[in-house]
């Protein structure tokens, strides 16, 4: 797999960077709002929400109403 780097990113090249690595990934996870769900000493981790549903042509309403 190919991996591109930007200036920013922290790439993973071994035990010798691993500590440095890791935090670079934690701190990602908690801005993205998802080391709830992956932190892998947490016990109880979050589930996962449930995707959103596509909402149906059925759904919509029919005609405008015009008196709201």
């Amino acid at each position: 797999m190919a991996q591109s780097a930007t200036k920013d990113s922290s790439v993973f090249h071994g035990s010798e960077n691993w500590e440095s690595w890791d935090r670079e990934f934690q701190s990602r996870a908690i801005a993205l709002e998802l080391w709830d769900h992956i932190n892998p000493d947490d016990e109880e981790r979050e589930e996962w929400p449930e995707p959103p549903q596509k909402p149906k042509y059925k759904d919509y309403p029919k005609r405008l109403d015009r008196d709201t």
